[in-house]
């Protein structure tokens, strides 16, 4: 749910920079992109090789988020070198949709995982049992 709430914000924040555009100073989208970078890369590819299936969806996660720092970075360079402010306000609203994206599929993976143990379905299953004997 936090993760649906930091998208609806920085959508919110997208819209209003289309409204109203201002100066995006490349440099610090340069110096954030790449620690994040660095960071989920160094994180991601050194835990790869991991079995652990919560492990494996931190990976995914981490290499997500690599792909969106690198697209922030790209994004710093077309700001750069065009003027082009716009691209700030449409890489956020594309990273709204990506987190967005991951926060559904991970909920809905969630459900589905733990769907047959819900205390819900524990109750219904110690229920017949009990009633048949």
């Amino acid at each position: 749910m936090t993760l649906i709430v930091i998208a609806v914000v920085i959508l919110y924040e997208a819209i209003e920079r289309f409204k109203n555009p201002q100066p995006v100073e490349s440099t610090w989208m340069f110096i954030s992109a790449s620690v994040g970078l660095v960071m989920n890369l160094y994180l991601g590819l050194g835990l790869r090789k991991e079995d652990n299936i919560n492990v494996k969806s931190a990976v995914l996660h981490m290499i997500g988020d690599a792909m969106a720092s690198a697209g922030v970075i790209i994004g710093g360079f077309v700001i750069l070198f065009t003027g082009w402010d716009i691209v700030d306000p449409v890489l956020s609203v594309l990273i709204a949709l990506l987190i967005a994206a991951g926060a559904w599929d991970s909920k809905t993976n969630n459900r589905n995982f733990n769907g047959g143990n819900s205390k819900r379905n524990f109750f219904k299953r110690n229920n017949r049992q009990t009633s048949v004997s």
